[in-house]
């Protein structure tokens, strides 16, 4: 083999492995990398769901224990979050609501291609499948009630008060490795892992962390920005978060989220009356809204 092929081939073996490959077996659930590597020592597994809620209680007591204790103010900013979760929102392209209504439900990847529908690869690199199974992920904008807008111009929300299993990070996978990608001793999944939170622990985790952002600003803005913060609505409090760099949590969901556990579906205004006519969105008129009708 000559010199030029040889160094070719270590480049590439490199690029490999620092966009993470050889890491995880192929992926069966939304998250099964992750666990399959946080356990890989454990004698008896429990159920996928039992092993995030024990990861996500783990990673929120350590950010609590860190920041303890909490003053006055802080301790009302915890407050008025739980009071006001964070919006759960995901966008996509106005071409695949047809089939998302006709199927009644948000596909993954993997789902969308044993469906033999278009997949759409761009959003959802393989290095994060092999990271923590992103094909089968479901993946959802936790916070601001606008979402993600480059994923698309249709905004579906999704219930509020109810946990139907997700899980989030403080960072996408595509970012994640990306920050990371020159670390090359770096146990990736288990540092992605310290960042995992459940459902139920979004508004707390989302709480931690904004108090860890309002430490490290100057003391005049912190205690203006906090006092924003305690006088806002819910859409502004969340807005807030996004423009002040608060805090951002990435959820992701196995397989699909049903439309049964959607709140409202919004579509452009000017489309809005061409969707109610489609056969396939009878089921879902209650629901679905003209964008302008979107919380301000």
């Amino acid at each position: 083999m000559n010199i030029t092929k040889r160094l070719r081939n270590l480049a590439a073996a490199a690029a490999f492995l620092i966009a993470g490959g050889a890491v995880c077996p192929a992926a069966e659930f939304c998250g099964k990398p992750l666990l399959d590597h946080f356990y890989k020592a454990a004698a008896a597994r429990e159920t996928p769901a039992a092993e995030l809620k024990a990861i996500s209680d783990g990673n929120l007591r350590a950010l609590q224990e860190r920041l303890a204790p909490l003053s006055a103010e802080e301790k009302s900013l915890v407050r008025k979050i739980a009071a006001n979760p964070p919006y759960k929102v995901h966008r996509l392209k106005f071409q695949y609501l047809p089939t998302v209504l006709e199927l009644g439900k948000l596909l993954s990847r993997a789902e969308a291609e044993e469906l033999e529908l278009v997949a759409k690869p761009l959003h959802t690199p393989a290095r994060e499948d092999r990271l923590f199974g992103a094909y089968n992920c479901v993946f959802v904008a936790v916070g601001s009630p606008l979402g993600r807008d480059a994923y698309g111009d249709v905004v579906v929300y999704l219930k509020d008060g109810v946990d139907y299993g997700g899980w989030a990070t403080p960072w996408s996978g595509y970012y994640f490795l990306g920050r990371n990608k020159f670390k090359l001793l770096l146990d990736k999944p288990a540092a992605f892992t310290r960042g995992v939170y459940q459902e139920q622990g979004w508004p707390r985790a989302y709480a931690l962390m904004a108090v860890s952002a309002l430490r490290a600003m100057p003391e005049q803005n912190r205690r203006n920005v906090l006092y924003r913060l305690l006088g806002e609505s819910r859409s502004g409090l969340w807005e807030m978060f996004d423009s002040e760099r608060l805090g951002y949590l990435e959820a992701k969901y196995d397989r699909h989220v049903s439309l049964e556990q959607v709140r409202m579906i919004y579509v452009p205004d000017g489309q809005y009356a061409e969707v109610l006519r489609w056969p396939q969105a009878q089921r879902w008129r209650a629901i679905i809204a003209p964008a302008g009708a979107m919380p301000q």
